[in-house]
């Protein structure tokens, strides 16, 4: 479990900083108006993506204290 955790962990970070480095031009450009959708369709998996990783990494949390939980009564 703690490997899969830790592939969680690193499988995340690595998301958020493909997400970054993707949506960095956006911050040059000068008024609202210049940003289209075709901006964020790049983002748009990954972003998918890292919720799930997030949500699944919640979820062994959650198991694990239960599991603590059961194993100390």
């Amino acid at each position: 479990m703690v490997a899969r955790k830790k592939f969680l962990i690193i499988f995340l970070i690595l998301v958020l900083l493909f997400i970054g480095f993707d949506l960095a031009p956006l911050l040059q450009k000068e008024s609202l108006k210049e940003i289209s959708f075709s901006d964020f369709r790049l983002s748009i998996g990954p972003f998918l993506s890292g919720i799930a990783v997030f949500m699944s990494y919640r979820a062994g949390i959650k198991k694990e204290k239960s599991a603590m939980k059961q194993h100390n009564l």
